[in-house]
């Protein structure tokens, strides 16, 4: 019985003897490690074989773009220190494109590389609006990308190119040390955005004096033309003005434009254009009656001349015609065609007549006359009378008082209108010069002047 006693606690031993002997290899299986989340540092205790498992066994759960060292599939060793950077977004900005990059890198390099853009020589990167070397690292959320880019550029007529980072034109022309003033002409507009090998003109404003009447001034100008300069600085030219050089011609290379005032205006001259007589038959009248039967009435013309002025001095005069401003209207008058047998009583006793026409009277003979033979081939005598033809006929039979009798049968070179010169032959010669009434003795002929003058 007693060695069976034995034997039991013999047993008992050795079995616990084993357990010892597990229990001790099994804690020298359990590790002792550091975690570093992000610069956060834990001690944790971990039966874990490997980093991953360390790292799940401690709830720190990784995304693809975690970054961990030494990798999650080392196998873990006591004692070991595993680092883990949180990815985080970030965007980039290259130009019009953006992306979005996750990413547990703090550099800007790294970043880049996952879209596949390699950073070179002349580039701008600004991290959150600042500008940073991409080889530095940051903590931004915004990485902008400036690229450098070409411009093709005429400054003042010589052509050049620029290389900028800037987002727009006006950008690269400071960048290049051309600052813009509001004379400076820049084509396309300055906001224009800068793309590489956009074309572009920029002409820089000069100093130009202009002169004009009412006195001097001095503009910045780069235009084109002078037109365009005198406009820009509120001078246009107006009316007939012109400018020295003309504003179709490129700006003077001496500096100085001209402004010559021209004003035109025109003097009007007037005057009166008499109304002619018309004469209408009035078989109702009397004979050497007339009345007026539309009231005549004169027109008027002007006379234009064009006065030309520069700057306040008259430089020519031009006659541009004379004008019409109103027509003259003719005056009607009626004239008598009636005819009406008067009686008179004469020295040389009663006579009838059908017209009367005072005239004056003068007197001639065959010795002033040159001879005795008349225009009407009688004899010149006392009885023989020279008239106007043109208003009394040949043969026309007449009473003048004082004189008798007569017949016109003659002319005479002053004998015009109602002028009667009377005949005698030398021996009976007496002069005349006095007014007289004429007396047309009845009958009337057939030939009548209605209207002595």
């Amino acid at each position: 019985m007693k060695n069976k006693r034995f034997r039991q606690v013999g047993l008992a031993g050795s079995i616990i003897v084993i357990i010892a002997s597990a229990t001790l290899a099994i804690s020298s299986l359990k590790k002792t490690v550091t975690l570093q989340v992000n610069g956060q540092q834990l001690n944790v205790r971990t039966w874990a074989w490997t980093v991953g498992q360390a790292l799940a066994q401690s709830n720190v759960a990784l995304t693809p773009y975690d970054q961990v060292n030494p990798p999650a599939s080392s196998i873990l060793a006591n004692g070991q220190t595993i680092a883990v950077r949180r990815a985080r977004a970030v965007l980039l900005k290259d130009g019009s494109q953006m992306y979005t990059v996750y990413t547990a890198s703090e550099f800007p390099l790294d970043w880049l590389a996952v879209v596949g853009i390699s950073a070179e020589p002349g580039w701008k990167f600004y991290a959150d609006g600042r500008e940073i070397e991409p080889g530095q690292p940051s903590s931004a959320r915004l990485l902008s990308i400036d690229r450098l880019k070409r411009l093709e550029i005429k400054i003042n007529g010589v052509p050049g190119v620029i290389s900028s980072t800037s987002s727009t034109l006006a950008g690269a022309l400071l960048e290049a040390g051309y600052s813009l003033r509001l004379a400076d002409i820049l084509e396309p507009s300055p906001s224009t955005p800068l793309t590489d090998g956009l074309q572009a003109e920029f002409t820089q404003a000069r100093e130009f004096k202009i002169v004009t009447i009412h006195g001097e001034y001095s503009v910045l100008s780069a235009a084109k033309s002078v037109g365009q300069a005198l406009a820009q600085n509120g001078l246009a030219l107006q009316g007939l003005d012109y400018s020295l050089p003309a504003d179709s011609q490129p700006l003077p290379s001496d500096g100085l434009i001209r402004i010559v005032h021209v004003q035109e205006v025109f003097v009007a001259t007037q005057s009166t254009i008499p109304f002619e007589m018309e004469y209408q038959a009035d078989p109702d009248t009397e004979i050497d009656q007339q009345s007026v039967l539309k009231v005549g009435q004169v027109g008027i013309q002007e006379q234009r001349v064009r006065v030309r002025y520069e700057d306040g001095k008259e430089i020519s005069r031009i006659n541009e015609g004379t004008f019409l401003i109103r027509p003259a209207r003719n005056q009607v008058v009626g004239y008598g065609t009636k005819l009406v047998m008067h009686t008179i009583d004469t020295p040389d006793g009663p006579i009838n007549y059908w017209r009367a026409i005072d005239m004056v009277a003068t007197s001639y003979n065959p010795t002033s006359a040159g001879g005795s033979t008349t225009a009407s081939g009688l004899k010149l005598k006392k009885g023989v009378v020279a008239v106007d033809r043109r208003y009394i006929p040949f043969f026309t039979r007449l009473y003048i008082p004082g004189y008798g009798e007569a017949v016109a049968a003659d002319i005479g070179g002053k004998v015009i209108g109602r002028i009667i010169d009377l005949g005698y032959e030398d021996s009976d010669y007496v002069a005349w010069y006095k007014h007289v009434t004429v007396y047309f003795l009845w009958p009337p002929p057939a030939n009548i002047v209605w209207i002595f003058p």
